[in-house]
């Protein structure tokens, strides 16, 4: 199997005071990532305590529930 790689001239990158110019749209995949993580965890912390809450022998209190969703 052979590979082509075309190399061609490079584009010229725009130079500013301040360094590397970062994109908008980066900016807003990481916010949103962090976002969804966040969620989930969210989201999981609530349906262990609800399952904390309604099972008939909780014995390590609201602290390990917690514990456990984080784990």
């Amino acid at each position: 199997m052979t590979q082509v790689i075309e190399r061609g001239t490079p584009l010229p990158t725009p130079q500013r005071a301040g360094g590397r110019r970062r994109s908008p749209a980066a900016a807003a995949c990481v916010l949103g990532g962090a976002m969804a993580a966040g969620l989930g965890l969210g989201f999981l912390a609530v349906l262990v305590i609800v399952l904390w809450i309604s099972s008939p022998y909780p014995d390590s209190g609201p602290g390990g529930a917690l514990h456990l969703a984080a784990g």
